[in-house]
């Protein structure tokens, strides 16, 4: 008797590769609207002219250098669960850095990973919503692979580590594997065991942070609670910030 394998949520050979769009989930979300895109569609482009990240951020990157792609999904997720999108997203990318960078890696809340003090990739995570669930999610990654320079200072990419150049479709194997099980996860409901993995891998836990646009909040950063708000003790008392009300900021 033969084993059947498991067919792949992510197929490769199916997805669509761009030379260039404006960004991987604008181009994603547009062919959502305007056909029936199946669960697992992947959009990847060597060059975005507008990358996008959380806040209305931008995502730049150097052209061919980096990976750049959106993932289409369907979890039919409360909304109040909805914060467990970016738990599985940074976990992916996290171990997928890990195996290659080693221990320097960590998630810095939401749903940034960090190399040391470096932002080395980042994740956005954009949901459509009906009778009151996420019925899809596309969601964008952007993983700095072989680019040398930066436009900013707090930003570092593979090769700057290494100093050697990776394959970045080798990579993007690696992230869909590794997304696919986080994903499974979630839909088996292991709300538990991705809320621990994510809470011990975040960057600056149990140090002083202080926000970078409020100089008042400054604390220890403890944690996320179970909806995904940074959890902060301030002298003998623990606060609460949502996504966007606090920024933190390693340096004092």
């Amino acid at each position: 008797m033969h084993k059947t394998s498991v067919k792949s949520l992510f197929d490769i050979k199916k997805s669509i590769h761009l030379k260039e769009c404006s960004s991987t989930n604008d181009f994603l979300i547009n062919l959502n609207s305007n056909s029936t895109c199946k669960e697992g569609m992947l959009v990847s482009a060597d060059f975005q002219t507008n990358g996008r990240g959380q806040r209305n951020n931008k995502w730049t990157s150097e052209k061919n250098a980096n990976l750049t792609f959106s993932l289409l999904i369907e979890p039919k997720l409360q909304i109040s669960y909805q914060f467990y999108l970016n738990i599985i997203s940074s976990l992916t990318i996290h171990e997928v850095l890990f195996s290659i960078l080693g221990t320097n890696i960590k998630i810095k809340w939401p749903n940034d990973i960090y190399y040391k003090n470096k932002k080395v990739a980042g994740i956005l995570v954009e949901n459509i919503i009906k009778n009151k669930k996420i019925q899809k999610s596309i969601i964008g990654f952007g993983v700095n692979v072989n680019q040398v320079e930066f436009p900013i200072s707090n930003a570092i990419s593979i090769f700057n580590v290494k100093l050697t150049k990776s394959s970045k479709n080798e990579i993007l194997k690696s992230i869909l594997i590794e997304f696919e099980k986080n994903y499974n996860l979630l839909k088996n409901k292991k709300h538990e065991t991705l809320f621990s993995n994510y809470s011990k891998r975040l960057f600056m836990l149990n140090k002083t942070v202080i926000s970078r646009e409020n100089k008042n909040h400054i604390g220890i950063l403890k944690g996320i609670t179970k909806f995904g708000k940074l959890l902060i003790k301030v002298n003998d008392d623990y606060k609460e910030f949502s996504v966007g009300d606090f920024h933190i900021n390693n340096k004092l």
